[in-house]
């Protein structure tokens, strides 16, 4: 993977050396080959986050799953940093809660913020643009202006929430 080549000969590092630009990358996969088969759990580099579905049982027993896994690859786990069994946590840069949190947008401006938030994320999303058309077609006018929302408008609302509670 790197080598030095030197006066005495070729040495190959025994880990990956800091600052080779293509470090993030090979961590990343590392980390998706460890944790990535395991539900409910995301990694980001060295983030990661651990989702339940039902309780507090199946919690334990995916934390457990994952120090498993980190202990056998000679990784180590920072408890300080690590918080255990919270219904809402920071994780890179959102706020992750159980519930979806979309709250129905009454200006222009905040309709074009539900937009970006649900294009940030079109690779995931099948059909996005038939719920975005109200919205977009909402979005148009000057920045503030009042908007007015109909039973049309709160349908595509509860499908956004419905979509980001699977996710």
């Amino acid at each position: 993977m790197c080598m030095i080549v030197t006066e005495f000969g070729k040495f190959r590092y025994k880990c990956l050396p800091m600052g080779v630009s293509c470090a993030p990358d090979i961590f990343q996969s590392k980390m998706n080959g460890l944790l990535g088969d395991i539900e409910g759990v995301r990694a980001y580099l060295d983030d990661i986050l651990i989702l339940s579905k039902s309780n507090y049982t199946e919690h334990l027993v995916q934390v457990e799953r994952v120090f498993d896994r980190m202990q056998k690859a000679g990784l180590k786990i920072n408890a300080g940093k690590s918080h255990f069994g919270i219904n809402e946590v920071e994780y890179l840069g959102y706020v992750v809660t159980r519930e979806a949190h979309l709250q129905c947008p009454t200006t222009t401006t905040e309709v074009r913020r539900v937009i970006g938030l649900v294009q940030y994320y079109r690779d995931l999303w099948d059909k996005r643009s038939h719920i975005l058309a109200l919205l977009t077609d909402s979005a148009t006018g000057p920045k503030n202006k009042k908007i007015e929302w109909k039973d049309e408008h709160e349908q595509r609302s509860k499908h956004l929430r419905k979509w980001y509670q699977k996710k």
